[in-house]
């Protein structure tokens, strides 16, 4: 994929850190092959999926214990 302000105000958006988008963008502008650079970042964008999705899982087991508590309190 080619690097451009797209690609780079679309990875900002996903929240990526400064090292993720540096590395994808390092791996656009390196002399390999398209299928080698594909992987690569198909690589990066998977393992920051992954840390987000289990920051959601934590947030949502945060607010189940509170809607818990809630439900205590409310019919105490």
């Amino acid at each position: 994929m080619e690097w451009n302000e797209r690609v780079k105000q679309n990875l900002q958006d996903a929240g990526c850190d400064e090292r993720t988008m540096k590395a994808f963008r390092e791996c656009c502008e390196q002399e390999t092959g398209k299928d080698t650079c594909n992987a690569r970042q198909a690589s990066l964008l998977t393992a920051h999926r992954k840390d987000l999705l289990d920051r959601l899982h934590q947030a949502q087991y945060r607010l189940d214990c509170l809607d818990y508590l809630l439900f205590q309190l409310r019919n105490a």
